[in-house]
């Protein structure tokens, strides 16, 4: 395992190492640098000192975090969190139906929040205003948003009315219009994350009155909300009517006049 001796705090020296899943530094008194790099936020943190100062909030979601020194200072109210991360909502609706009378497809399940990671801090000595722990769950996201149904095809036109010697005929009635289609049913809502585990060893006076501990779930994302059902089609246009007339020849002359 490669060492990297960094001195990014004047006369304060600490050893960090990598693995491939975790960062370890340890040191007697330093400061947690404020610039971390990105591999930070991929991997779990173990930190050994004697006298550790944490100056910023320290974030790094679902994963583990231990810490063990005698004395911790955080001049400033600060954030330690592996909370997981809220699964991200659809941006878009499910598809619309394409042809008359068509359905609209279904929304897709939400996505599931990530679970929240572990905190271990033993210290003797905490000196600071207050240290927020969260290991919460992510929540889940909210369900697709249905297709909407489309339009009914439209009714067939009547048929025209017949030749006819009777007098007048009326075309047929047009048909009805087809159904709409169905509107797609909105997805179900993604599952909340899994909150992780905070263990504080420490005296209880210095534990109840600076840590605020936060553990919980995530919560369930919403259902989607349905698509909108198609319109019944128009009615056809009825057949056109027929009116017979009859006309007379000229007569021809009587006979007995």
């Amino acid at each position: 395992m490669e060492e990297i001796k960094l001195d990014l705090v004047r006369e304060q020296d600490f050893i960090i190492e990598e693995s491939e899943s975790e960062i370890f530094i340890t040191g007697t008194v330093f400061t947690l640098p404020s610039s971390k790099s990105e591999s930070w936020t991929s991997k779990s943190l173990i930190i050994q000192a004697y006298d550790l100062s944490i100056l910023d909030s320290l974030i790094l979601p679902s994963k583990s975090i231990s810490i063990n020194t005698r004395f911790l200072r955080c001049p400033n109210s600060i954030e330690i969190s592996v909370k997981g991360d809220d699964a991200k909502n659809h941006k878009v609706a499910a598809n619309n139906g394409r042809s008359p009378g068509a359905h609209g497809s279904p929304g897709l399940k939400g996505g599931n929040g990530n679970n929240g990671g572990n905190i271990n801090i033993i210290l003797e000595n905490f000196i600071g205003e207050k240290l927020t722990l969260n290991a919460c769950g992510g929540n889940g996201s909210h369900g697709q948003t249905g297709g909407n149904g489309v339009k009914g095809k439209k009714g067939n036109n009547g048929a025209d009315a017949r030749r006819s010697t009777d007098g007048e005929s009326s075309g047929s009635q047009g048909g009805n219009g087809g159904n709409g289609g169905n509107a797609g049913i909105g997805g179900v809502g993604g599952h909340g994350g899994k909150s992780g585990d905070i263990f504080v060893f420490t005296n209880e006076k210095t534990k109840s009155e600076k840590f605020e501990i936060i553990v919980n779930g995530g919560k369930k994302g919403l259902g989607g909300k349905h698509g909108d059902p198609g319109e019944k089609g128009d009615p056809g246009e009825g057949g056109r009517g027929m009116k017979c007339t009859e006309s007379a020849g000229e007569r021809g002359a009587n006979p007995n006049q």
